[in-house]
Order: C-alpha cells, then structure tokens, then sequence
C-alpha cells in the first residue's frame, strides 16, 4: 500500500526487470476493496504496473448508502487532484515507461478515469459503465484513444447515452471502441455483485480490455 501527501493507493507490477507500460485503476462506488487489489494483480500479472487509487481515503462501503456517502464526500475537484498525484507517482517508478499510462475504471471508477482522461494525456482511457458525455466542450479534450464497456440493460447508462458519446468521438476523429453488451446491466463485470455479474459478458470485456490495452500501450 502506497501511502503519500497527495495520494494514497495500492501497487500492483510485473516480477520480472523492465520498464512496463502502466495504468491507474479506480475502483467502484465501495472504495478500494479486495476485489480492485486482486483486479491490479491480475493486470499486472499482464505485464503492466499498477496503481489502484484510493478516492476516499481510505473508506470502504459495506452498503449503498455509505457508498453513496462516500461519493458525497469526495466531489470531482477532490478525487481528479489525487488521479492526478497517482499519475504522477506512477510516473516516478524506475519500472514504469511513463509514455505509455492508461486508465482504467469500473462503475463510478469508469466515470472517474472519463475524468481523469479528460484532464490529463494519457495513452488510453478504459470505462466500464460509467458516467460519460456527449458534450462536445468536453470531448475535445478527450484525444487518447477510449474503450467503452456498457451493459444494454443498464438502467442508469442507457444505451441512447452511450452511442451519442460515441457518436460525438467519431465526429471528433477520437479513436473509440464501445460494446454494449445484451443481458447485462449495471456492474455485470464484478463477480462480488452475485445479482448482477454475467460472466460470459463479463470474460469477454476483459479480453476485449486486455486487447485494447495491448494494442495501445504495448503496440504504438
């Protein structure tokens, strides 16, 4: 666990030397939980440094409503300035090639690396679920190339939403890749979420991921 004046996260890397290419994971609405730390161990068992950020402080939800607290706690102008730490402190690392950094996020988290990309020039930027728009204003800011992972039946993200981001990104010449998947809802790719996890879907975003991420940070 990395703990620092700015940020506070957990690492995950390679075991072999090397510099790698990196990326900075956010986790859901609960925090950084178990489920995030084993996601970074399997991503870096990939052949990428990561680092699992910590937006809030260290508190981890047990319920929807102090998940909901936790949100509250920690608006967009407290959790962008502590990606943006991370991203720092990745680049830092002896072990990181810090032309070649990603993010990656679930749920809120997607919302939050939509952010994070927005704000910063990364190499890619990974969504799964999460809040995004179609506002021209703001996607011209977004010039890395984007991954979106959504479930048709998301009653939060409706699949409208999702193609009219996408829509707008090709209309810009960002390079997108959005799959809406059918049969799948809200947070289908969490299998700690035992009502919502469908896992055929959910195997095939990550390899999709896996894939995207190959090609953009491992490839260019």
């Amino acid at each position: 666990m990395v703990s620092l004046d700015e940020v506070a996260g957990f690492v995950a890397q390679p075991s072999g030397e090397g510099r790698y290419p990196a990326v900075i994971m956010i986790h859901e609405w609960w925090g950084l939980n178990d489920q995030i730390k084993s996601m970074a161990h399997i991503l870096a068992g990939e052949g990428y440094v990561v680092f699992a950020v910590d937006l809030f402080e260290g508190r981890v939800a047990a319920t929807a409503e102090e998940a909901r607290e936790n949100i509250a706690r920690n608006p967009n102008d407290r959790t962008l300035p502590r990606m943006q730490a991370g991203l720092r402190y990745l680049k830092t690392l002896p072990n990181v090639d810090s032309s070649r950094i990603a993010g990656l996020g679930w749920y809120y988290g997607g919302g939050q690396s939509f952010l994070l990309g927005v704000n910063e020039g990364l190499q890619a930027v990974v969504i799964f679920y999460g809040q995004v728009s179609a506002e021209l204003a703001v996607l011209r800011a977004l010039n890395e190339p984007v991954l979106g992972v959504f479930g048709a039946d998301d009653q939060s993200i409706p699949a409208s939403t999702v193609r009219a981001f996408e829509s707008a990104l090709k209309g810009l010449g960002t390079q997108v890749e959005i799959h809406i998947y059918e049969g799948a809802g809200h947070a289908f790719a969490n299998p700690t979420n035992s009502q919502a996890f469908r896992k055929e879907q959910a195997v095939d975003a990550w390899a999709k991921t896996l894939d995207s991420l190959k090609r953009t940070l491992q490839e260019s």
